[in-house]
This record gives C-alpha cells, structure tokens and sequence, in this order.
C-alpha cells in the first residue's frame, strides 16, 4: 500500500512542479510588462508616440473614409485611374528626393548634444537648400514625362493634364522634409499630431466639396493640391517655433562650410537613406503601376483597395517608429547600449503583438469589410489582401529595425536589406503580375520583406542580442 502511494505521489509531483514553473513565468512576463510601463524613457517615448498614435487614428478613420467616398463616386475604373495618377507623381518626387528629415535628426541633434549651435544652423539651412532643389527638379521631371505616363501607365492619354496639376503637390511641399525633422528633434510630436490630422480634415474636405459640385477628378486633384500647400505652410510655421529657443544663431553667421570636418559623413548618410528612399519606392510603388501596365486601372483599383485595408494594420506602430528614432540616436550617442537593447526588445514585442491581432481580423473579415466599406464591386481585392496582411505584419513586428541601424550608424546595411529584397521583389512581379493578377503582386510583396528581415536581423544582432 505504501508502495502505491508513493508511486501516486511520484506521478502528481511533476505535473504540479510544471504548474508550479508555468505560474512563476507568466508572474515574471506580467512584471516585465509592468514594469516597462514605469520606464522613464519607455514612458516618454510613449507619450511622443501617443500623440502621434491619436492623430493617426483620427487622419486614418478621415483617410479611409476619404478613399471610400472616392471609391464610391468614381467607380471602380475612375478610380484606378486616379490611383495611377497619384502613384506616378509620388512615384517621381519620392525617386528624387533626399529623405533630408532622417538627416536633420541624426545630425542636428549630434551637433546640440555637442553644444554646436553654429553648425546645428548651418545644417538646418544645408537640408532647406537640398529639399528645393530636389522638389524642383521632381516636379519638372513629372511635367515632361507627364503624356508618357498618360498613355503607357494610365493608358488614357487625355490625363496627362491631371499628371501635370497633381505635380503641383510635389512642388509645394519642397520644404515639408527638413521642417517635419526639426519637430522630431525637439519633441513636438504634438504639433504634428495636430498637423496630421488637420491635413487629413482638409483632404476630406476638399474631396467632399468636389463630390457635392461634381467636379470631377479635376475638382478631386485640386482638392489634393490645395490641402498639400496648407499642410506645408502650417510645418513650416511650427518647426520655425519649435527650433527657435534652440537655433539662436542667424542663418548668415552659419556658413554651410562650417560642416566642413562632417562632409565625408553626411554624404555617406545621405547616400543611403538617399538609396533606401529609392528602394523603397520600387518596393511600394511599382506594383501599382506594373499592375496599370500589363492589367488595367480596375486591377489597380483592386490593388489599391488592398493595401488601403491591410496599410492600417500600421497604424497603430508607426507612431512608436517615428518617435524612437530620435531616442534611438540619443541613446547610442550616450553610449547606453545596454538601455538602447532593452528598449528595441520592448518596442519589437509591442509591435508583435499589434501585427498578430490586424492579420487575424483581416484573415477573418476582409471580405466583408470590403462589402461594407466600398462595395461588392471590389471583392476581387480580396484575393490580394490575406497575402499582403501577412507582409505588413512581418514589417510592423520588425520595423524598428531601420531607425535602430540608422542610429547606430549603419545606414549601409539598411540599404543592403532593402536592395537584396528589391532585386528580388521586381523580377517577381514582371513573372507573377501577367499571370496571377493582383495575388501575385502581393505575393512578391511578402517575399520582399522575408528577404528584409533575414538581411536587417543579420546586420543588427550583435545591438540586439
């Protein structure tokens, strides 16, 4: 009898120490959670991001309500028409411009940490010159190329007039890169909060307006164009604000050479952010217009709806992207290593979490969000949008990857990372889209950022392990 208890006891003693384990782990998970909460730096960075995080709310419900209003009064192939439009000229701005903003954070903020006034001024004047250079070389390269575009890519060659006056839009917003940089730099992650979501009223707006008048795309494009100068003048008032205790210095007494012992280092950094840009836009952009080349714009409206759904699945991190760069950079100058670790590995399960919860919901209910919000009509973008959840959420739970090797001053390997995945994401959708449609495009999609995260991993595991 003492013998089959013991035996009995033998058998319950594993199972209750195994409980006794699972217990003490989530007590310890639960604590790590709580106590990343009482993190002075994680709660700054939290509330950077909150303001960031509501106005994205906001201008994301504005921007979806915005593109199914478009949706529903154009149709399908207006639509797609318009899509085309827009991509191209984003498409020729964003193959020209510097990225300067990315710039203005690393190195304005090095140079006042440092206590150089002198060269922060001078580098501030430096990155305005770049952005009006490179704004209007954008735009005169969208005018000429405007009726090629028009009937190649939208294959309607009466709208190069609206390629042309939707290039307005890259026009005014030539100093929007350097003065959204300086908010970052001093912590108005407020201000641009409010910037984004007015900036999102005046679209809707202007969208309502030219629906109630039936202007039309023109009347649409308009509306693009005007909302774009307000949103550029109101940056441009608040970063002046913003730096003004900081950049006491008059621009006359910051000569650009003064950056003289920087040069070799911003040009590097430029380059690859420069390339980065470059890659990225490949990346985002030519599926939209390789689907108006070899399909026609209902497929890209399709395409469009898609990536407008599964977009949002960001929204909620992107905020925690923007506002961790600065800290990044902070931190890595302080030599914290240590803090800038724990941080990286705090943000990635955070982000983790959110990916999960939007792939599932869209998994689950795609077609019938696409029912409710623009119509039964564009159901064919479902065949897109399971692909394209999975991509966006392999990018959300990893992209704190690019400003941490940004910081860290290995802005090279993030050009490697989106290179590689580019070179492999473009041959893929020249083979996939003329055969598979849309899923194809978005499959190539996904590929693309497996290639990503393998190559960025590789580049920052000795900052994160």
């Amino acid at each position: 009898m003492d013998q089959v208890v013991a035996q009995d006891e033998a058998l319950h003693k594993e199972p209750r120490f195994r409980d006794a384990n699972l217990s003490g782990l989530i007590d310890v998970i639960k604590q790590r959670v709580v106590d990343s909460f009482y993190d002075r730096l994680f709660q700054r960075l939290l509330a950077n991001a909150g303001w960031l995080l509501t106005s994205d709310v906001v201008a994301s419900g504005l921007g979806f309500t915005q593109t199914i209003i478009l949706a529903r009064v154009l149709g399908v192939e207006q639509f797609g028409v318009f899509a085309l439009i827009q991509t191209y000229s984003t498409t020729v701005n964003q193959f020209v411009d510097s990225r300067v903003w990315e710039a203005v954070v690393k190195f304005v903020t090095k140079f006042l940490e440092a206590q150089q006034a002198t060269r922060a001024t001078a580098f501030v004047k430096l990155s305005y010159l770049i952005d009006a250079i490179t704004g209007a070389l954008a735009y005169f390269i969208a005018l000429g190329t405007a009726e090629i575009a028009a009937r190649y890519i939208v294959k309607q060659p009466q709208a190069a007039g609206l390629i042309r006056l939707y290039a307005l839009t890259i026009l005014v917003a030539t100093p929007l890169g350097t003065s959204t940089g300086l908010l970052k730099v001093f912590n108005r992650f407020d201000w641009i909060a409010y910037q984004n979501v007015v900036g999102g009223l005046f679209r809707l707006t202007g969208v309502v307006v030219a629906w109630s008048v039936e202007g039309g795309l023109r009347a649409i494009v308009w509306a693009y164009v005007l909302s774009a100068f307000l949103m550029t003048a109101g940056t441009l008032i608040l970063s002046q604000r913003a730096s003004r205790a900081a950049l006491t210095i008059p621009w006359r007494q910051a000569p650009v050479n003064s950056l003289k012992g920087e040069r070799k280092e911003v040009a590097k950094f430029l380059l690859s952010t420069n390339g980065n840009a470059l890659c990225k836009l490949l990346q985002r952009n030519a599926d939209i217009l390789l689907i108006g080349y070899f399909l026609t714009p209902v497929a890209v409206a399709c395409f469009r709806i898609a990536r407008a759904l599964t977009d949002m699945m960001a929204f909620p991190v992107n905020p925690l992207e923007t506002a961790c760069y600065p800290e990044f950079v902070r931190l890595w100058h302080q030599e914290k290593k240590a803090e800038l670790r724990k941080l990286v590995w705090k943000l990635t399960f955070l982000a983790g979490t959110f990916a999960a919860l939007g792939l599932t919901i869209l998994c689950i209910g795609g077609g019938l969000v696409i029912r409710l919000s623009v119509g039964r009509e564009f159901l064919p973008a479902l065949s897109a949008v399971r692909w394209l959840a999975l991509a966006v959420a392999v990018a959300v739970a990893t992209n704190f990857a690019y400003p941490l090797l940004l910081a860290v001053g290995r802005a090279p390997a993030t050009l490697l990372a989106i290179g590689l995945g580019v070179a492999v994401q473009i041959p893929l959708l020249f083979k996939l889209i003329p055969h598979d449609g849309i899923a194809g495009a978005a499959l190539a999609y996904l590929i693309f950022y497996g290639v990503w995260v393998a190559s960025v991993f590789h580049s920052a595991r000795d900052v994160v392990l």
